[in-house]
């Protein structure tokens, strides 16, 4: 997600240097912003968007999935993603009216299929509860 939003904003003519570079994480990506953007969505075409990389998605692609344990068994659905400071993590709606909250990072999420519209997890014990 960090390389798209670079890339995109590579296209609108900001060189800002490694601000934006995966290595940094998101956390600095605010405080580095140019001041003209401080607070300001970045709108953009998905016809724009650069090709993601393996293991890049957009989070629109994300909301809506269906989470299945390794199991095979259904958590529920990725209701949003909150661009946290240490990673970002999945909002699963469970259905019950209950939400979890699910690390989007290896070794948790292990498997990610946009096309056939499921996403796989393997919590440690506790977190879904």
């Amino acid at each position: 997600i960090i390389r798209a939003i670079w890339r995109g904003l590579e296209r609108l003519g900001w060189r800002g240097g490694r601000v934006l570079d995966p290595g940094i994480g998101t956390g600095l990506f605010p405080a580095l912003m140019p001041e003209a953007l401080r607070g300001q969505f970045v709108y953009a075409q998905a016809t724009d968007l650069p090709e993601l990389q393996e293991g890049e998605w957009l989070i629109d692609d994300l909301v809506g999935l269906q989470v299945f344990l390794e199991s095979g068994d259904v958590v529920g659905s990725v209701r949003d993603v909150l661009d946290l400071p240490a990673h970002p993590t999945l909002v699963i709606s469970r259905g019950d009216g209950e939400d979890a909250l699910v690390p989007a990072v290896s070794p948790f999420v292990t498997e990610v299929n946009v096309a056939e519209r499921r996403i796989v997890i393997s919590p440690i014990d506790g977190l879904l509860d």
